[in-house]
């Protein structure tokens, strides 16, 4: 799930997960009944010269 994958969040019915990767700059949302990755979207691409990246989730309804 992206590289360093830092965070993790469900949606309050449980059927998908989000997955904040530090490094990659990603969040792979994750289908929970079957495992499969549903998208991939790029947040904040990383940066060799900082550590910034995705690293933070919060779902609002």
């Amino acid at each position: 799930m992206g590289q360093v994958p830092i965070t993790i969040r469900t949606t309050p019915d449980g059927t998908r997960a989000f997955v904040a990767g530090l490094r990659s700059g990603t969040v792979h949302v994750v289908d929970l009944a079957d495992g499969s990755v549903i998208t991939v979207p790029d947040v904040d691409p990383w940066d060799p010269d900082t550590t910034q990246g995705a690293h933070g989730i919060a779902h609002l309804p």
